[in-house]
């Protein structure tokens, strides 16, 4: 008897070796498959089966490994290939791709992860708004930062960034000391750097994986869920004190928007995008801002006799009599050579926004072939 047993017990083991080992050869062979490269595609480093280069990537230096996880990415880099894609044929490279953790988040919403009729609805209505309120304008004018002793700028300046924003989106300030504004734009903080972590990067290859395992992927939808709710009072505010004939702000022209839009059949007005944009409008425009300026103050000390000719320049061209505004950028040239030196060196965005290809298109000599299908991570 115990021969019999130990017999079906080897052969049941062989069986299951057999069949992890047939379960393994075909998982590696339909990704190969599904991911080897088609006939003129750009050249680029080599993954591994299932996990592409997730383990290759340098998250510090992301811009040089040149790699993206798990999905096949084309790099482009250089001016003339860039103008040839953003700008000759934009129009095919509009689109964002469907990264879970973002999708998670905005739900395809907003201006920043929305594509086709959405996102040029969205965007248009954002940007001629906010000229509408002197964004971009020579008329309008920053804001002013002193400070006497030794301090960590970080939260200070995304605090007197964010406040711009606010002004413009929400019609008014709020005290640096204000409890929720503190909480609001440390929750930024923190969302973004767990976004751009590992973590983000494992989120977005293995969706169905991570929603489920413990890990700081988890804390940040919390995150962004409070900021949502933070824009969410703004909004109900205004909805109480709103009048159509007199526009304060952001939210006050798009809620005359979901007002003259009812009924269209491309209608995308509503609330939700409405607190998706404003989410979006505080990512781009504060953290993005607060980051380079930060980059302004390291190189300001780092080399002072650049800082003393733009000091002497300033002085020179305006005094100490009020402060520098737009309409003086024609008079102060090597203040503005310096300002767009900093932007260059201290690149803060070095691979940009992604984009996916919605038709084939030539590009450099390589054929960048149609995304046919994005994954529906809902």
């Amino acid at each position: 008897m115990d021969s019999i047993i130990s017999v079906i017990g080897t052969y049941v083991s062989w069986d299951l070796k057999s069949l992890l080992l047939f379960a393994a050869v075909f998982i590696i062979t339909a990704d190969y498959i599904k991911n080897r490269r088609p006939a003129g595609y750009p050249p680029g480093p080599r993954g591994l089966p299932i996990m592409g280069n997730l383990f290759t990537i340098d998250q510090n230096r992301a811009h040089e490994s040149m790699t993206q996880v798990p999905e096949r990415m084309v790099v482009l880099n250089g001016f003339d290939i860039l103008k040839e894609a953003l700008v000759t044929q934009g129009d095919s490279l509009a689109d964002r791709p469907d990264l879970p953790l973002q999708t998670d988040i905005a739900h395809g919403l907003g201006v920043f992860t929305s594509s086709g009729n959405l996102w040029k609805q969205q965007r248009r209505f954002v940007l001629s708004t906010l000229r509408q309120f002197g964004f971009g304008k020579k008329s309008y004018k920053g804001t002013c930062l002193l400070h006497s002793k030794p301090f960590d700028p970080h939260l200070i300046l995304n605090n007197a960034v964010s406040n711009i924003i606010c002004s413009l989106v929400f019609g008014h300030r709020f005290e640096y000391g204000e409890e929720k504004f503190i909480k609001m734009m440390q929750l930024f903080d923190k969302a973004l750097q767990i976004e751009g972590s590992i973590w983000g990067q494992l989120y977005n290859a293995f969706p169905v994986l991570m929603r489920r395992l413990p890990g700081p992927h988890q804390s940040v939808k919390q995150m962004w869920n409070e900021v949502k709710d933070f824009i969410w009072v703004e909004l109900n505010e205004h909805k109480n004190t709103w009048d159509p004939s007199e526009t304060r702000d952001y939210i006050d022209c798009y809620l005359s928007e979901i007002q003259m839009n009812k009924g269209q059949d491309d209608n995308t007005f509503d609330e939700e995008n409405l607190v998706i944009c404003v989410l979006d409008l505080f990512v781009a425009g504060s953290e993005t801002t607060s980051t380079t300026l930060r980059w302004a103050f390291l190189y300001m000390a780092k080399y002072p006799e650049i800082q003393e000719k733009v000091q002497a320049e300033i002085d020179r061209e305006i005094g100490e009599s009020r402060q520098p505004s737009m309409e003086d950028r024609a008079n102060l040239p090597y203040t503005d050579a310096v300002i767009h030196e900093i932007q260059r060196i201290g690149n803060i965005a070095p691979l940009g926004v992604p984009h996916v290809t919605n038709r084939d298109v030539e590009l450099g000599g390589y054929t960048v072939p149609k995304v046919i299908a994005q994954t529906n991570f809902q």
